[in-house]
């Protein structure tokens, strides 16, 4: 045998690499002479045994490579068969009237604002020396800025047709709460 043979092959009663006894059983017996260390041999396969992400199926051969091209193409074709045309962007231009909740803190418990919208935008309130700021966005997603000198109002949430509802907080008068709103032309 060469001098190049691995310390794992050779069993920790011979000098030399036995050769009554294979690779493998050479290997076990050396590692129980260790302490621990077939524990954890144990362990490390173990671990090759279970399924992960690193030792998963080998996607790599020629069949299932064509396999899942072939998957791909047929995706790709399929698609404009089951494709929808886009929904044009809905308007909510109008007048919406909302009424606001307070939950937490010590904010008026309620009130009434009407927000007008114009391309989908925010571009007034009834409210005097309230400036607003917002939009509903392509998501039918609102999202609302209302600023009175230092205080501040923040408001998002989702708009159901001609409905509308979501959270409300003011982290300058430490309250909020819930509004919703209907729109009314």
């Amino acid at each position: 045998m060469t001098s190049s043979m691995s310390a794992a092959t050779r069993s920790p009663s011979c000098a030399t690499p036995c050769k009554s006894e294979n690779p493998v059983a050479a290997q076990k017996k050396m590692l129980n002479s260790s302490g621990g260390a077939l524990q954890i041999a144990r362990t490390v396969q173990a671990k090759k045994n279970t399924i992960s992400p690193f030792n998963g199926p080998n996607w790599s051969t020629p069949v299932r490579a064509v396999k899942i091209l072939a998957i791909l193409a047929l995706a790709a074709v399929a698609r404009p068969a089951f494709a929808q045309e886009a929904a044009p962007a809905t308007s909510h231009d109008g007048h919406w009237r909302v009424e606001i909740e307070t939950t937490v803190g010590n904010c008026p418990k309620s009130g009434v604002a009407v927000l007008t919208v114009k391309n989908n935008k925010i571009a007034g309130i009834d409210a005097s020396s309230v400036d607003p700021w917002g939009y509903i966005d392509e998501t039918n997603t609102f999202v609302g800025h209302f600023t009175s000198g230092e205080k501040v109002l923040r408001a998002n949430g989702e708009v159901l047709g001609e409905f509308a509802k979501g959270p409300w907080s003011s982290q300058t008068e430490y309250c909020g709460g819930r509004w919703q709103a209907r729109k009314l032309d």
